[in-house]
């Protein structure tokens, strides 16, 4: 099953994008984000009987909203401040593990159902 949230994009991008600031770490920070979203999905199935799903998604959303609002203005800031690095990496460990842990989840158990009720 495929997302359609544009997650996949963010794996496939920061890589080149955190290079740019880190050459050393630029090409781990793809296998970091992949590792942080299996991690915190497989700690979401744990709980995910006990949540609401629409409750999970919309946190999920927010804290990925603001984590891409604020990695846009760390890039924005890049140039004026040496630390920006890794302040854009925390907010992709942030926003893979609200990704993980709230979108994915529920996506895959939502989507069956949808399917099933058209």
């Amino acid at each position: 099953m495929h997302q359609l949230t544009g997650v996949n994009a963010y794996i496939s991008q920061m890589g080149f994008v955190t290079a740019s600031f880190n050459n050393k770490l630029g090409d781990y920070v793809p296998f970091m984000m992949g590792a942080i979203q299996v991690i915190t999905a497989l700690y979401a199935l744990t709980y995910l009987k006990r949540m609401n799903r629409k409750k999970m998604i919309l946190a999920g959303n927010l804290g990925m909203s603001l984590c891409c609002i604020g990695i846009g203005i760390s890039y924005v800031f890049a140039q004026s401040y040496s630390q920006t690095f890794w302040v854009v990496v925390s907010l992709i460990v942030i926003f893979m593990g609200f990704n993980g842990a709230t979108l994915v989840p529920a996506v895959g158990l939502y989507v069956p159902e949808v399917a099933t009720r058209v």
